[in-house]
């Protein structure tokens, strides 16, 4: 029984090779020059200020998603305060560690708009 399922993991392992030897072979039929013509027609008609409508639409976005967490953020320290205040001792602690998840949270809702925020200006006014 072993040496039959050897011998099928060996007939696996020979038609596998032999499937990437096959499907590796070469390609010679791409064309290069109408991909060149593609990327040059959208260099000449890409201009700053579509950039810059793309930039602050995607702030905007950011600002609503602060937000959004910043009230998610406060209903959760409320709902953890008020369990806190009214729960034993070993629920308490309990209550303390999700309270430290909360946090890191904040930490990195707020976080990482700022950073977000700061990449925006220093590119903007790197570019123009």
């Amino acid at each position: 029984m072993i040496i039959k399922k050897k011998k099928i993991l060996f007939l696996i392992l020979i038609l596998t090779i032999f499937y990437c030897l096959v499907s590796s072979l070469p390609v010679y039929s791409l064309d290069f020059e109408d991909a060149n013509k593609f990327i040059e027609k959208g260099s000449h008609t890409a201009s700053l200020t579509e950039l810059n409508t793309i930039g602050e639409s995607f702030s905007q976005i950011g600002k609503i998603l602060v937000y959004i967490g910043a009230g998610v953020l406060v209903g959760g320290v409320s709902y953890i305060g008020i369990v806190y205040m009214v729960s034993s001792p070993e629920k308490q602690a309990k209550l303390k560690e999700q309270l430290i998840g909360l946090a890191v949270a904040g930490i990195i809702i707020f976080g990482g708009f700022s950073i977000w925020s700061i990449l925006v200006r220093l590119l903007s006014s790197t570019i123009g």
